[in-house]
């Protein structure tokens, strides 16, 4: 266990796997924190429940305040605490494996020591689909961005960039804080004797004959739409220092479009969420959006 370490986890109506989860990772921390985004009250009573049994810190939420501003809340708890040097950040359905923090705290203070390690990222295990993943590469094998769940970071890195962006909500968070401290100078690490397993959103592999045709995360057509604006709003900021880097994230958002025209329910709604977001990205109108009623989405 590192006493240094402080674990954050961020939950929005949990699953019964999420005692599972905790109990993997308490042991290896010397703290934890869970920032619940007002999951429901017998949910939360439930919460209550586990922070007794596993001696953790329960935020509780009084609205969904999306998942810049509750990492930013356990990052403050671990702050003002005090005796933490490090955070462990995890989506609710992240499970660490045996020897995690050891290994990502190996892998932080492996030579160059002379390197600023912003982020440490493990490797992902996803457990529907069985596909690996890590972090993602430039042209000069430099790593420029990592999925937040799994990732250790250094608290300093905070006091000198800043905290996460809370008005994209949700979705291309952990991108944006990548590609800004990576602007700034720091490094990111890849550690691939770490995993952890993970579910991103409700995918599913499809298949024609046998054979494999693609997969596709099935999220419902208000986070399209914020993984659509975060997503071009991200491009517009960061092409000119990273040109290929936006280019191939175009052409994966314009792959995910067709996926959704091919694969999805809901099609036409997400469709006409997509084109909102564009615009939306366009003229720096972030935020928590709430369309109640979609014929009427683009008129806003």
């Amino acid at each position: 266990m590192s006493d240094r370490v402080c674990g954050i986890i961020v939950t929005y109506h949990p699953d019964a796997d999420l005692p599972q989860h905790i109990a993997a990772l308490r042991g290896q921390v010397g703290g934890l924190v869970v920032v619940d985004n007002r999951s429901t009250d017998d949910e939360r009573d439930w919460l209550r429940g586990l922070a007794q049994q596993h001696a953790f810190t329960l935020i509780e939420n009084t609205d969904n305040m999306g998942i810049g501003t509750a990492l930013n809340q356990g990052v403050r708890w671990a702050v003002a605490h005090g005796g933490f040097e490090y955070v462990a950040l995890f989506d609710q359905d992240s499970e660490v494996h045996a020897g995690f923090i050891d290994n990502m705290m190996s892998c932080l203070f492996a030579k160059p020591a002379s390197e600023k390690v912003a982020i440490v990222a493990p490797r992902i295990h996803n457990r529907n689909t069985g596909a690996q993943d890590g972090p993602r590469t430039s042209k000069k094998n430099r790593y420029l961005v990592a999925q937040t769940s799994g990732s250790l970071m250094p608290l300093r890195v905070f006091a000198s960039e800043g905290w996460f962006k809370e008005d994209f909500f949700i979705d291309y968070v952990d991108y944006e804080y990548c590609l800004r401290v990576i602007t700034a100078g720091w490094a990111i690490r890849y550690c691939g004797d770490a995993s952890i397993s993970h579910v991103p959103g409700n995918s599913r592999r499809h298949t024609l004959f046998g054979i494999y045709l693609t997969t596709t995360l099935n999220y419902s057509p208000i986070r399209q739409y914020y993984s659509m604006r975060n997503g071009v709003w991200v491009m517009r900021h960061y092409w000119r220092q990273y040109p290929e880097w936006c280019a191939r994230l175009a052409f994966r958002i314009v792959k995910g479009r067709l996926r959704v025209v091919m694969f999805e329910k809901n099609r036409g709604v997400k469709i006409l969420l997509s084109m909102r977001a564009v615009h939306d990205a366009f003229h720096n109108s972030l935020g928590r959006r709430v369309f109640s009623n979609t014929t009427k989405i683009l008129a806003k």
